[in-house]
């Protein structure tokens, strides 16, 4: 593990130094947006403006910026907003790399039944990580998914500590992070307590107040919806339309750095199943993903009601991030395959909360680890295959578990 994690760190400290982090780029300049006032959506870069907010990777006179995170994203990133822009890359290199350990560390050490266990679980965690591309392609282009790896891993250590005030504060955060995240905690609603509720109320009135005392703060959540309805009509990769005069360029230096639009060359895959059938030439809209999503969401509630009890906390929340995967699958926009990283908390927990699997659940976990790491990238979709399969084996041990007695072991309440 160690060699693989030095490998891995080599690699991306030599990605972090040579390229921008165009993704980073658009995350800082909506930071900075929201501490100045400025609509994070509505207000891109024009001549006259500071540099700072400059994001050469938005074509002049489009009418929206290219920051597509709510708010409450851009407050968690706020503390990379003051250092120029290339400091702010290298400091985000080391926090991605300590919300990665940091994650499996604590979900291992919360979930682990012996100290082989753990070192075995976050071993194989880590190595399988590290050598994917997906995670060179996260560091490179400077995403911030490994946020959201890092509340769903305190949102599972949270609940198998009984922590019910924290959970309820970190689920909220998952969906001020992104709305849809609240799949992930909703089945959680079968066995919510009190103090899960005033957590997670509580949380949500705290940021209501701090947005509150940010100019325009309250406003920008309301900008944030009408963006995102502009975004979801373009097709595919599509860009906001060119309201205002295209007659400027960007300047040539911008914070130091000469060309803020290079990129390394790395093959990467939309990861979206509707979105591939769009790229075939047999587009689907967006009502379509989302009846199938309820056809999905229905079949699950028609199996699992009655059975629901039967689970702990922590298989509930795995319940809903395969619920939430799935429709993440099939919603018609651009989906590549830096996300995967989100899925390295849930699957800790897996491998550790049902140690005796079967051998061709193995087998089957170990040619998804292949397919993420890229042992066959002869495939044009190897992360969504595996992502396909991970979710047939955690519905397979979840569906397992609800057939058998309530467990009454120490992570049960």
């Amino acid at each position: 593990m160690a060699a693989a994690l030095l490998m891995s760190m080599l690699i991306d400290l030599h990605l972090t130094t040579s390229y921008p982090g165009v993704d980073l780029r658009d995350k800082v300049v909506g930071s900075r947006s929201l501490l100045a006032g400025r609509s994070l959506y509505y207000d891109p870069w024009r001549p006259g403006d500071p540099e700072e907010l400059a994001d050469p990777m938005l074509p002049p006179g489009t009418s929206l910026t290219r920051f597509t995170g709510t708010p409450f994203q851009a407050l968690l990133t706020a503390p990379l907003a003051p250092w120029p822009f290339r400091s702010t890359r290298l400091l985000w290199f080391v926090l991605q790399y300590a919300l990665l350990i940091g994650a499996v560390w604590m979900v291992v050490k919360v979930y682990g039944s012996s100290e082989e266990q753990r070192t075995m679980v976050m071993a194989a965690v880590l190595v399988v990580i590290l050598a994917s591309r997906p995670w060179h392609l996260h560091v490179e282009r400077g995403q911030v998914y490994v946020l959201a790896m890092a509340l769903m891993a305190g949102l599972f250590a949270g609940v198998a500590r009984k922590r019910d005030l924290l959970a309820g504060v970190l689920a909220a955060a998952l969906v001020l992070l992104k709305p849809t995240y609240g799949l992930i905690a909703l089945p959680l609603v079968v066995q919510a307590t009190r103090r899960l509720w005033i957590g997670g109320i509580g949380f949500l009135l705290v940021m209501a107040g701090v947005f509150a005392l940010i100019p325009d703060g309250l406003r920008s959540w309301v900008e944030y919806g009408e963006a995102m309805k502009v975004w979801s009509s373009q097709p595919g990769m599509g860009e906001p339309p060119v309201t205002g005069p295209a007659d400027y360029s960007y300047p040539a230096v911008i914070e130091g750095i000469t060309d803020m639009q290079a990129i390394h060359p790395m093959e990467f895959e939309d990861g979206s199943a509707l979105s591939i059938l769009s790229g075939l030439g047999k587009p689907v809209g967006a009502g379509v993903a989302w009846a199938l999503f309820a056809a999905f969401l229905l079949g699950v509630l028609l199996l699992t009601a009655r059975k629901l009890r039967r689970l702990r906390p922590s298989d509930l929340l795995l319940l809903g991030f395969c619920c939430w995967s799935v429709l993440m699958m099939l919603l018609p926009t651009p989906r590549f395959d830096y996300q995967v990283v989100q899925w390295v908390a849930p699957m800790a927990v897996v491998l550790l909360t049902y140690p005796k699997r079967p051998f061709a659940w193995n087998v089957m976990a170990v040619f998804a680890a292949a397919l993420i790491i890229g042992a066959w990238e002869v495939l044009p979709v190897d992360t969504l295959l595996a992502e396909a399969i991970m979710l047939l084996l955690i519905g397979a041990l979840l569906w397992e578990r609800m057939q058998a007695p309530p467990d009454l072991g120490p992570l049960a309440r």
